[in-house]
């Protein structure tokens, strides 16, 4: 499962090198897909069962070791629709670490236990939306961005997309 989960960059169909350049150009600095603290060098796929608890909890990466200083990148590949999409709430990578509450290891929900710590509390409901980047688009966001958290409501189809991260060279 975990060859299936982690994709070694070396094995995209275009090199690493192509979409840092892409990257940086849109950042405006430039950026390498090298994790530098964990030394991977990979990009992970994603693939979203109808009705399973296949999602992360609603989360910020931030909360994860070394993920404060990254961009992230969602690119659909299939199965991706308005009922599948990654949702995220906007504008919350501006709130202040108070504004919502997390556990404090791994979220559980829905009996499946994940690695990343989830939403407990809002003092406000949380506005959840599911762009849906069409053909040659992608989501491009802050780790400080509240994402995930929504299970795929298609009714036969899976979601299978690559997250990539990118840090400051």
């Amino acid at each position: 499962m975990q060859q299936l989960k982690e994709i070694q960059q070396v094995r995209l169909p275009v090199p690493v090198s192509a979409v840092e350049a892409r990257v940086a150009q849109l950042c405006g600095r430039p950026v390498q897909a090298h994790n530098p603290f964990e030394e991977l060098e990979v990009f992970h796929l994603r693939l979203v069962r109808p009705g399973r608890s296949d999602n992360n909890p609603l989360h910020r990466d931030v909360w994860l070791p070394d993920y404060d200083d990254c961009i992230n990148i969602y690119v659909p590949v299939c199965g991706s629709t308005p009922q599948s999409s990654l949702s995220l709430v906007p504008g919350s990578h501006w709130w202040p670490e108070s504004r919502t509450g997390r556990t404090q290891g791994g979220a559980v929900y829905n009996g499946a236990t994940y690695t990343v710590p989830g939403v407990t509390s809002s003092p406000t409901e949380l506005q959840l939306i599911r762009p849906n980047p069409g053909a040659e688009q992608v989501l491009l966001f802050s780790p400080y961005l509240l994402h995930g958290g929504a299970v795929n409501l298609n009714p036969d189809e899976t979601r299978i997309s690559l997250e990539m991260r990118f840090w400051q060279k």
